[in-house]
């Protein structure tokens, strides 16, 4: 039985070394290119993976700001800004589940002891997280 190794090599064609053949094979194309992106998925998944490296190492905060992109950081300032800004943005998430799913649940089943429970939950998740994105440092 033949190994699959064997099935790929190519032969050079009339007038072509073996070493030509190869970089030919080897030159990227545009499709090349965005099928080799990772997905935004394959993206946040990475993020993840190295933040939590980061915290292993002890290295700086890894952070992500519209004028540098991500960097390491260990200014405080610089931190508790982003810091702010992540907490805002899921300030926002969490009403919009609130409003969104979790209010219109309580309209259907408003006796509901799983809902009554959530509702309260998420009442104080959002009151903590409204109280830290109006921290102003003075």
């Amino acid at each position: 039985m033949v190994g699959a190794h064997d099935q790929t090599k190519a032969t050079p064609r009339s007038g072509e070394s073996p070493g030509e053949r190869l970089s030919s094979r080897r030159r990227s194309r545009p499709e090349d290119k965005e099928q080799a992106k990772p997905s935004p998925s394959q993206a946040r998944a990475g993020l993840a993976c190295l933040r939590d490296i980061i915290a292993e190492h002890d290295w700086p905060p890894l952070i992500w700001t519209r004028t540098d992109g991500y960097k390491f950081c260990s200014d405080p300032a610089e931190l508790q800004a982003y810091e702010v800004a992540v907490i805002r943005e899921k300030l926002t998430e969490i009403r919009r589940f609130i409003t969104g799913v979790v209010a219109p649940h309580a309209a259907l089943q408003p006796k509901g002891r799983w809902i009554k429970h959530l509702n309260t939950q998420l009442s104080s998740v959002e009151s903590t997280l409204d109280v830290i994105a109006d921290y102003i440092d003075a």
